[in-house]
């Protein structure tokens, strides 16, 4: 009778370890595999920018889409009407999907409305991305919010091949259905890019 019961407490035993070591090589398992994933798309999307991420506009100048689409220079990071020239590479040797979105920034100055701020987003070229090559051109309002990041806008989701890269132009202006303030008005935000 006792040799029964020392058996079963043997197996108990053997049975609670067996769970236990399979539970802790589990979740050591699973943390190794999530950290090879979070590893994989790690430094994989290069984004270079001729001068800055951050793009500005104040309420001095409203203008046409007609006109908005042909600006050159880099202005808007000092707030006037241009583009700010930005380029993004894959550097993983497997094909990615990317997004760019736009995060806006906090001013202490009066803001700006969103549903004035035009967005028109080309190559080097001025070739216009799909959606951009409309009539009627996107606002910063009009943009999609992400939905694992309510501050993100989408702007652009496309893919990189292996080792490619795309260079891109956004130009920022006032819209001209703006009615002109003598109150001064800003509107920023933060240029973005990650895999998706």
């Amino acid at each position: 009778m006792k040799n029964n019961k020392d058996q079963l407490y043997t197996a108990l035993l053997i049975v609670l370890s067996l769970f236990i070591l399979s539970f802790i090589l589990f979740f050591l398992f699973k943390n190794v595999i999530i950290g090879e994933s979070s590893k994989k798309n790690q430094n994989v999307l290069e984004v270079i920018f001729s001068k800055d991420d951050k793009v500005s506009i104040n309420n001095t100048l409203p203008v046409s889409d007609q006109l908005g689409k042909t600006f050159t220079g880099d202005g808007v990071a000092e707030g006037i009407q241009g583009y700010n020239e930005f380029s993004i590479k894959n550097t993983s040797k497997d094909e990615i999907g990317y997004e760019i979105y736009l995060t806006k920034n906090e001013s202490d100055d009066k803001e700006l409305s969103e549903r004035y701020v035009k967005l028109y987003l080309t190559d080097d070229n001025d070739l216009a991305f799909k959606s951009f090559d409309c009539n009627k051109l996107p606002v910063f309002s009009s943009l999609t919010v992400l939905n694992d990041m309510p501050g993100g806008f989408l702007l652009f989701r496309g893919t990189l091949n292996s080792k490619e890269e795309k260079n891109f132009r956004l130009r920022v202006w006032l819209a001209d259905s703006y009615a002109i303030s003598k109150d001064m008005e800003k509107f920023s935000f933060t240029i973005n890019a990650r895999v998706v």
